[in-house]
């Protein structure tokens, strides 16, 4: 398991309840343009797997 800290767009809602039921999000925050901050606890390969089937661009933060 690592911890990131990834930054979403704030149409990329589904990804965001996705990690928050997988028990993946330890914390949250909004930068000053709205975009979604999450501090994840994931395995590193979960993360890529995730990333690759629905398509979305994570942008590591911090």
């Amino acid at each position: 398991m690592v911890k990131e800290w990834v930054e979403l767009q704030p149409n990329q809602g589904k990804i965001r309840a996705k990690l928050y039921s997988l028990g993946r999000v330890l914390e949250e925050t909004t930068s000053d343009t709205g975009l979604i901050q999450l501090q994840l606890e994931i395995d590193e390969t979960e993360l890529d797997n995730l990333i690759s089937s629905k398509d979305i661009k994570l942008k590591k933060i911090k």
